[in-house]
């Protein structure tokens, strides 16, 4: 694992602990299915930002992103991990993803549980064969597991 800050910094550690000690997240990582995870979905909106090169933090240009993407990895016993990334600055956004686009079968009925608390999540937010997160943050993410019935 690799973290972009001072790990001396006991404030930025706290506001990480809980994702980069997360037994869940962590069982998802190292889960190997012969699949590393891939991106399966990114919005065909866009939006630029300027970037910086080096430590002086001087001004290399524009960067466009995508408003959001969602990447897949197979899981164990046919389970998908899903994670839905809003990019945007904007604020929030719904964002859905085909069942079968994640890499689901289609006639699998499937369980959606949020990796972070544990807790399912309600059955609307897998309707017609489509996983829909309404109103994930801006500059956020939301990850679930998606488990065969």
């Amino acid at each position: 694992m690799i973290l972009g800050f001072d790990v001396t910094n006991t404030t930025a550690l706290a506001a990480v602990a809980p994702v980069i000690t997360s037994r869940a997240a962590i069982a998802v990582s190292q889960a190997w299915v012969g699949d590393a995870g891939r991106p399966v979905l990114t919005s065909s909106d866009s939006f630029s930002v300027p970037v910086q090169r080096g430590a002086g933090g001087h001004p290399a240009g524009n960067v466009t992103l995508p408003l959001w993407q969602v990447w897949a990895k197979l899981q164990p016993r046919g389970v998908v991990a899903v994670l839905l990334i809003n990019l945007s600055p904007d604020g929030p956004r719904d964002i859905a993803v085909p069942l079968a686009t994640a890499g689901l079968p289609g006639d699998v009925d499937v369980v959606a549980t949020d990796v972070w608390t544990g807790a399912a999540l309600p059955a609307a937010s897998v309707a017609n064969r489509t996983l829909t997160i309404n109103a994930v943050a801006g500059h956020s993410s939301t990850f679930v597991l998606l488990s065969p019935k």
